[in-house]
């Protein structure tokens, strides 16, 4: 095992195959001690780590070396709950964009405070609110030049778009 500090990050196959693999050029124990290494990471996330950033590695063989691990040398924020996750892309050194998965459920994005809709919901609701209105100034009958018009007659309307509403859901 080793601990090292990633200095480029580059696509390129690995010395055992024709797979296209990320790879580091990182300083395993001194700053003239740059070696290719492969990232080997859990599957489903593609990432490129800062540079700078701390790394864990192994050795496979003792020609053949990958990283396992990485730190972004961003401290961890301390209003994660139990059991949430947290994931951020970063530039600078700060978190940028982030969703959060919080342990009740629920997903923020960007420290989210308003909530997500679903459209199809929200689009029946409005459809009915317009055909009510449609509805009510259709039913207006005008006068003659002796006659007063006939006003419709109002209605309380019935539309609702709580359904639309995703309670699980944040966003900014």
């Amino acid at each position: 095992m080793f601990l090292a500090k990633l200095k480029e990050i580059f696509i390129s196959k690995n010395r055992d195959s024709d797979a296209e693999k990320l790879m580091f050029k990182a300083e395993i124990s001194a700053p003239d001690d740059i070696q290719e290494v492969e990232f080997s990471d859990s599957c489903n996330i593609d990432r490129r780590a800062p540079v700078d950033s701390r790394c864990f590695g192994g050795a496979i063989s003792k020609a053949f070396k990958i990283i396992v691990a990485i730190d972004d040398n961003i401290d961890p924020d301390s209003s994660l709950g139990d059991g949430e996750i947290e994931i951020y892309s970063s530039n600078s050194g700060e978190r940028k964009a982030k969703i959060r998965f919080k342990s009740d459920g629920s997903i923020v994005v960007n420290d989210g405070g308003d909530y997500a809709v679903k459209y199809s919901e929200l689009e029946t609701a409005f459809n009915n609110l317009q055909q009510q209105w449609d509805t009510f100034a259709n039913a207006y009958v005008p006068g003659g030049p002796s006659a007063v018009g006939t006003p419709p007659t109002a209605l309380p309307s019935t539309a609702d778009i709580t359904r639309a509403k995703v309670d699980t859901v944040r966003l900014p």
